[in-house]
This record gives C-alpha cells, structure tokens and sequence, in this order.
C-alpha cells in the first residue's frame, strides 16, 4: 500500500503541481488548500507525512501544526514545514519548538521533496 501524503497550502496552482508531482513517485496524496480544515482533513486520513506551508490565510502553518500537536490520535504524524521567509538559524529552534521534522526552502527541487519524504517517512517506523 502507497504511503499517503497530505499537502496543505493555500497556493492553488502549488498545491496542484505538488501532488501531480508526488502523485507520479507512488504516494497517494491528499490536499488541503483552505486552514480550516485542515485538522479535520488530518484526522480522518491519517497521512503518514503532512507537507505544511508556513505562510497560509486563516491559521497559519504553526498554528496548524499546534492543533495536531494537541491531538493523541494524530500528534505523531511528522510534519516537514513549507517557507520561505526563514533562514537555516531559526530552523532549528523552529523544529524544536513546534515539534516540525524538516523544513523545505521554497522554492525546492521537486526531487528534493520526495527524498525528504522517504527520509521523514523512513524514520517513523
């Protein structure tokens, strides 16, 4: 069974080319595009690894990703955050403060996305 992949962004164009793209590598893919349901879409997939833009209308990607964080039945769930707009020093105590495994510069390689899912999926086991 194909590892399933959730992609929240609120970039529609994104988040369609995203999933074709990580569609064609053998996940199956789940997106979402609006912040509101996003815990809901979460909860009811159970995605092996959520991809998370920072930057979003509504609730941002940490607001986002304390919601899930909050829920026993999900909070294990790896997140690899989606930004542009932090460098390589904030990462690390972004990662540290909101429990995000990785993040991902955008714009980003399409290659590059499917090695740090296998690698955020691989270490979950």
């Amino acid at each position: 069974m194909p590892k399933k992949v959730m992609i929240v962004d609120d970039d529609k164009a994104f988040l369609e080319e995203l999933a074709e793209m990580i569609k064609m590598s053998g996940y199956t893919v789940v997106t979402s595009g609006k912040s509101e349901d996003v815990l809901k879409t979460v909860r009811k997939e159970k995605p092996d690894v959520i991809l998370m833009d920072l930057k979003m209308d509504g609730l941002d990607g940490f607001q986002l990703v304390m919601q899930i964080k909050h829920h026993k039945d999900i909070c294990e769930i790896p997140i690899i955050m989606m930004t542009g707009h932090y460098n390589d020093e904030t990462d690390v105590w972004l990662e540290n403060s909101f429990g995000v495994q990785r993040f991902m510069k955008k714009p980003f390689n399409p290659l590059d996305v499917i090695s740090r899912i296998e690698e955020t999926t691989a270490s979950k086991v």
